[in-house]
């Protein structure tokens, strides 16, 4: 699929007939999960995406995991895998950093959600202890090339196999 590149942190996909459609094909049945349009019981803790010293252009990841930490905590919060796993200060956190190298994420440039979608589909998503960033650090040594050199783990494959 062709990408529009706009110097806006968002890679914009074309659009096709296909593009509309969310899920799976399978038959589930419908689940009101927030009655009142109100889901702000269930967001997750904020996160910055840009470090002391530079921005991630993470921002499609940072809001593609917020979505996801936001559902599980509103439907699977006390999944035992999850508890285990992914939980921290009381709610889910993925690591950002993970989906956003993985996904392809292009410095001064961004992402399409597409892109970091199918990455999250088919690679899994991991917790923010394994493929952490320290935002708030004054080391100068914390760079934007630093942060991109990052490849996840042995480990890393194994929590986002069991996560998918």
């Amino acid at each position: 699929m062709e990408e529009t590149k706009i110097n806006n942190a968002v890679i914009l996909p074309l659009i096709t007939p296909d593009s509309l459609v969310f899920g799976s094909l399978d038959p589930y049945p419908a689940k009101e999960i927030f009655p009142n349009s109100d889901c702000s019981a269930f967001l997750p803790t904020f996160e910055t995406q840009a470090n002391t010293y530079f921005d991630t252009y993470a921002c499609v990841s940072h809001s593609f995991e917020n979505a996801v930490e936001t559902l599980i905590k509103a439907t699977l919060s006390r999944d035992e895998w999850l508890l285990e796993n992914i939980y921290r200060n009381g709610g889910p956190d993925f690591s950002d950093r993970d989906l956003a190298i993985l996904s392809g994420t292009i410095p001064g440039i961004g992402n399409s959600g597409e892109k970091v979608l199918h990455t999250a589909q088919t690679r899994g998503l991991i917790p923010q202890t394994a493929g952490d960033w320290d935002t708030s650090s004054r080391d100068t040594k914390m760079v934007q090339k630093l942060y991109y050199a990052y490849s996840r783990t042995k480990d890393g494959e194994v929590l986002a196999k069991s996560f998918n």
